[in-house]
């Protein structure tokens, strides 16, 4: 990054945080420009520091807090299975499970780099195999629940617990 491009990222840092050696937004909000036009008036001034930004879509809550990977983890494999189950049409269920598990794989990444993301995904995904393999022993519904709340207490403790 340039000495002009660093002086220009003084709009607002609290917005910006040091992460891998790198400088990259907060997890829900995106600068759209670092700067607006100096107006005439007042030659390099920089407006409200919200008018320069707006919200990711799909990453905060309705009141403001970020969406737990956690919950989407663990919900997507519950949703994927009763959409697999109520359809008869297993494709259906895996589409849920694949936007599922890519929603959280961008949040893992963006959360805990992709060395994290890639395990996590990992467990995701043989949390899925491991459905399969208990549904013999426990049935159909009880395996997916606990996998899936494994899953879910896992995304929390790596990556959500850590805000």
């Amino acid at each position: 990054m340039t000495a002009a491009a660093t002086a220009r990222l003084t709009v607002c840092p609290q917005v910006w945080r040091r992460r891998a050696g790198r400088s990259q937004p907060a997890d829900s909000w995106e600068v759209l420009r670092l700067r607006r036009p100096s107006s005439p008036t007042y030659p390099g001034h920089v407006e409200d520091t919200k008018s320069h930004l707006r919200r990711v879509p799909g990453t905060m809550s309705a009141g403001g807090r970020p969406v737990p990977s956690a919950a989407v983890a663990a919900g997507s494999l519950v949703a994927g299975f009763a959409v697999a189950q109520a359809t008869d049409v297993r494709a259906l269920g895996g589409a849920v499970l694949v936007a599922g598990a890519l929603w959280c794989g961008r949040r893992w990444v963006r959360s805990g780099g992709p060395v994290t993301a890639s395990a996590l995904l990992v467990g995701y995904a043989g949390a899925f195999v491991g459905s399969h393999l208990l549904a013999p022993q426990l049935g159909a519904w009880p395996a997916v629940l606990v996998v899936s709340a494994a899953v879910g207490a896992t995304s929390w403790v790596v990556v959500d617990r850590r805000g």
